[in-house]
């Protein structure tokens, strides 16, 4: 009796071994799949929207969503007055009224709360804050 080749036996046992293991393998159950959270970032004084740029960036490489809050009168909103420019006149600037001066906590929370109340429709919301943001954030945080 000639005996079958190596080659023919491994093959055998190899198919043999993956049904062994497909017949005894628990059954995964599917889960659902929890909406991924989107970080939303509040800047600071004196910044803007684009300081949170390369953050966000490295977020989006690794998978994640994320976006960053404009505060009012703050980036392309922000207001410089005539002495501001060039030429400067320093000794005016200091005596012209901000249009900031007036804002108020609640007049930059405004706009957050509506962006994070827009994000959530997608899931969890992560905020993210800095500086002045920090502050902006307390205001947002109790109004989910």
């Amino acid at each position: 009796m000639s005996r079958p080749p190596r080659r023919a036996l491994l093959r055998r046992s190899a198919v043999l071994s993956a049904a062994a293991a497909t017949a005894t393998a628990p059954v995964a159950r599917a889960t659902p799949a929890r909406p991924a959270p989107t970080f939303v970032f509040i800047h600071g004084n004196s910044c803007t929207e684009f300081f949170w740029a390369p953050l966000l960036r490295g977020l989006a490489l690794r998978g994640h969503r994320g976006l960053a809050a404009q505060l009012p009168g703050h980036g392309l909103q922000a207001d410089f007055p005539l002495p501001y420019q060039a030429p400067q006149n320093l000794g005016t600037y200091a005596t012209a009224p901000s249009r900031l001066a007036q804002a108020t906590l609640k007049d930059y929370a405004a706009p957050v709360i509506d962006t994070v109340r827009r994000v959530r429709a997608h899931g969890p919301v992560i905020l993210v804050a800095h500086s002045l943001g920090g502050a902006v954030l307390h205001h947002v945080a109790p109004r989910r």
